[in-house]
């Protein structure tokens, strides 16, 4: 099992390819992913994305910019 810590597949750059960037790491053999929200709106989709894929975990913080 490899297990990507820190991601943001949160950003707007993959915004509707979530599922195919999560499904290319599996070929990878990256099993389980971390994604980090850091404002309001990453936040959210981080916890929307864990909530939707069983192997998805959000990790949530408040960056001061």
């Amino acid at each position: 099992m490899i297990f990507d810590t820190h991601t943001h597949l949160n950003a707007d750059n993959f915004a509707g390819r979530e599922a195919q960037e999560i499904e290319k790491a599996r070929e990878f053999g990256v099993t389980k992913l971390n994604i980090v929200g850091f404002d309001r709106p990453t936040i959210e989709k981080s916890l929307a994305l864990a909530a939707e894929f069983d192997n998805l975990y959000a990790t949530i913080g408040w960056h001061p910019t």
